[in-house]
């Protein structure tokens, strides 16, 4: 019932009652049996005149906008206002651009459209318009419907939010990036805002939430909303919103926010105004169930705690502002969906983070038996060194007793002298059986000692046997840990290379559109294609980042070891940073070794050396106020001649000692708070780090907070100075 076959079914009969005459300043308004055909159909129907004007409105159009009907008995009077009236703001001015194309042009128009019915709720519409035509081929009518396809747009709007979420869920491997994940995948499609909290316990005992993302198109927005949760916390027994959601477990939704919620909500009088600034219009909260209630976790892991729920992780909130879009059981069941997901990404970052600590428990372990190991081999030498002591005795014990036996035959060959010295036989007697008692107990030492040598080498071996076993399972838990590595570099190299595509085409397109090759356009117009083309740019030099981040990790950089002229290259940036300093009103300085053989050369890859002089330039810029210095100097280490040193300086902001290491960590911005005013990922400066040691170099900062930072680039100087 959608298609074009609609208009054509009415052509024919109306055709006949309107066709105008030569030199008619009008034709006729649509006749009985038009009206009666439109009024039949179950869509909206409309007319209009060649000029566009409108004439007729099906009786189901005024039952859907609820716009006033023409005061008349219906064969004269024109209906007010056009067929555009009542289309979503953001859906306007392309449908009038349409309508006015095929006006011009006699061609059909096919649009799709949000149109505003009576409740004031916006709905889907496709709406298409074919001109009728006299005998001469002159468009002496437009007859237009729009079909309802709300539902079937809303179906296309899921799968494609769940599309999304899959991407961006695919690859988060911690808790907080797969959550933030699920938030970006339902703005703007099915959200203006979306939030996620998870749900913790408080000092005093009571159902508390951590808020982990906050995502809008509108960053000052984004500030706005984490100001007042932190402000005005949720309070845990609150009837509606996230603390309803966790206590019960079930979806909230709210089909249109009345202004007696909001007051209800606030906590003061300006909190009220901050709410009503937000333009809220419905929303719906949906819980982060467990993604396998019953999962035991490595290692007896803690779950999230919660009141009634022992399974809900936590909360998505999806509330609707500017697009004034009205929240239905359809549009819950895809955030319940898009929950469900994050709940899987959730448990997957989860079981991923146990590994982690897995792997370094095996490590202690290894290292501890290793220690053991050690020990028993020591203690294994001094037991044979005892033994050998041991055996020596009982050769001395052997002869001994031989010597014994040869007293003895020739006691026996002088019995008869014994028994004169009778006395003194009887004491020698006395201490022979002295002597052959310290005997037996000194042989059943030695075999207590044999048995204990044999016990403890049986432990030793079974220790060397359990050791090997840790070892094994040591070796295996990190050839994981490295293939999680390759494979989430492959990825990111994937991915950026997908963006990248798209995104050149867009800084095409916009700079054939600014020079006006695609038509004229305005100043306000030229000025937007600029934004345009430098956001293009600053994705793509985030994207490059994050692949030559990805390059670095898995070892898949090469460099190009050539000897540099360190004058030449430092020559070459200054003009790349120039426009910046300019721009900032700071004073550049460039030092070079002064004297003969000043031109300093060291044996690098002089592409990566001038991308890390430029991310140095490019940060003193950023972070150096107005009137402030940037400099850059070249300096022959006398205590270290086989290295020259270059130092990037400035006179900014500075970082304070103790976080003057994690500036090299990857993703690590210290100036949270002032890197919202520029761009950059955090990787800079971890990216630069790794490509000065990958050239057999570093990379080191001293810096004082309030006067500044120096930043050192050490490389190997070449051979042939």
């Amino acid at each position: 019932m959608d298609g074009p076959t609609d208009i054509e079914g009415m052509l024919e009969p109306v055709d006949a009652s309107t066709r105008v005459a030569a030199g008619a300043l009008h034709p006729a308004p649509p006749d009985l049996t038009f009206r009666l055909m439109a009024e039949a159909m179950p869509h909206l129907v409309w007319s209009a005149r060649p000029d566009g004007t409108v004439d007729y409105f099906n009786e189901r159009w005024y039952a859907f906008t609820g716009s006033a009907r023409p005061d008349d008995d219906g064969n004269g009077a024109s209906p007010r206002g056009s067929w555009l009236d009542g289309l979503h703001p953001d859906d306007v001015d392309a449908a009038a651009a349409a309508w006015r194309r095929v006006l011009h042009t006699g061609e059909t128009l096919d649009a799709r459209f949000r149109l505003k019915e009576a409740g004031d709720a916006y709905r889907w519409f496709l709406g298409r318009a074919a001109p009728l035509r006299d005998a001469a081929g002159a468009v002496v009518r437009w007859l237009g419907t729009c079909t309802d396809v709300d539902d079937a747009t809303r179906n296309e709007e899921a799968m494609a939010i769940l599309a999304r979420a899959g991407e961006l869920l695919g690859g988060a491997l911690a808790v907080e990036p797969a959550l933030a994940a699920a938030a970006r995948a339902a703005v703007p499609t099915l959200a203006d805002w979306c939030a996620v909290d998870l749900a913790e316990r408080r000092p005093d005992g009571s159902l508390g939430t951590h808020r982990v993302a906050v995502e809008h198109r509108d960053p000052e927005k984004v500030a706005l909303a984490l100001r007042l949760a932190e402000r005005y916390p949720d309070a845990s027994d609150a009837p509606h919103g996230v603390p309803h959601v966790l206590r019960t477990g079930r979806p909230d939704l709210v089909r249109e926010i009345p202004a007696a919620l909001l007051e209800a909500s606030a906590r003061d009088a300006e909190h009220l105004a901050a709410l009503k600034t937000l333009g809220l219009c419905s929303y719906i909260v949906v819980p982060i169930l467990e993604a396998v209630a019953q999962l035991e976790l490595p290692h007896g892991a803690p779950r999230p705690a919660t009141d009634a729920a022992p399974s809900v992780l936590g909360a998505i909130t999806f509330v609707s502002a500017e697009s004034e879009r009205r929240y239905t059981e359809r549009d819950v069941e895809v955030a319940s969906e898009l929950a469900r997901r994050a709940a899987l990404a959730l448990e997957r970052a989860r079981l991923y983070e146990h590994a982690l600590r897995d792997r370094e428990q095996l490590a202690e372990q290894a290292e501890e038996l290793s220690v053991q190991n050690e020990r028993l081999q020591e203690q294994a030498a001094e037991l044979e060194m005892q033994a050998a002591q041991l055996q020596e005795q009982a050769t001395e014990l052997e002869i001994t007793h031989e010597q014994l036996q040869q007293q003895a035959a020739e006691l026996e060959v002088s019995q008869e002298q014994l028994q004169e010295q009778a006395a003194e036989m009887e004491v020698a007697n006395e201490q022979l059986q002295e002597t052959a008692e310290e005997l037996s107990r000194r042989v059943m030492e030695l075999e207590a000692a044999k048995r204990e040598v044999e016990h403890t080498a049986a432990e030793r071996q079974r220790l060397i046997t359990d050791l090997e076993h840790a070892r094994a399972d040591a070796d295996a838990a990190r050839e994981r840990a490295e293939e999680a590595n390759r494979a989430k570099s492959e990825f990111l190299a994937s991915m950026s290379h997908e963006l990248r595509t798209p995104l050149n085409a867009i800084g095409g397109y916009a700079e054939l559109m600014e020079l006006g090759l695609r038509g004229s356009v305005t100043e306000q117009q030229r000025e937007d294609l600029a934004r345009i083309r430098r956001s293009q740019r600053h994705l793509l030099t985030l994207i490059n980042d994050i692949l030559n981040f990805a390059r670095i990790e898995g070892g898949r950089v090469e460099y190009d070891l050539r000897v540099i002229r360190l004058a030449g290259l430092v020559a070459d940036v200054v003009p790349m940073i120039e426009p910046q300093v300019v721009a900032q009103q700071l004073t550049f300085d460039v030092r070079l070794p002064g004297g003969p053989g000043s031109d300093v050369s060291v044996r690098a890859d002089a592409e990566r050396v001038r991308q890390i002089l430029l991310n140095l330039l490019s940060n003193a810029v950023k972070f150096t106020p107005a009137g402030g210095r940037v400099g850059v100097e070249v300096v022959n280490d006398d205590a270290r001649p086989d290295v020259v040193l270059i130092r990037v300086s400035d006179t900014g902001i500075g970082i304070p000692a103790d976080k003057q290491e994690a500036v090299f960590d990857a993703f690590v911005q210290v100036h949270a708070g002032l890197t919202r005013r520029h761009e950059g990922t955090g990787l800079g400066l971890a990216i630069s780090r790794d490509l000065a040691r990958g050239m057999g170099g570093d990379l080191t900062v001293e810096s004082e907070v309030g006067k500044g930072s120096t930043f050192t680039l050490t490389l190997p100087r070449a051979r042939d100075e």
